[in-house]
């Protein structure tokens, strides 16, 4: 069990630990979470998970990729980084 303060930024597995970052949180889930299952040789799929628009910016996307490949998101007519 991990037992964490966002708000304050710590994450420890004993609560007599001392209370300094988010390092147990972030270890666990890496060591505990498996790795999406992906085919390359099959044809990219994405699932958007969230819509919004910025004055700014304009259209912004948020997604994942169903088949472990890069996603780009596009921001109005210009795009972003991988």
């Amino acid at each position: 069990m991990v037992y964490a303060s966002g708000r304050e930024g710590w994450a420890v597995l004993d609560l007599k630990d001392e209370h300094k970052d988010m390092t147990p949180l972030l270890e666990t889930i890496l060591h505990r979470v498996l790795p999406p299952i992906a085919d390359p040789e099959q044809p990219f799929q994405m699932l958007v998970t969230m819509l919004d628009y910025d004055n700014y910016v304009g259209a912004l996307r948020s997604a994942a990729s169903l088949t472990g490949r890069s996603v780009m998101a596009i921001h109005g007519r210009r795009e972003a980084q991988r």
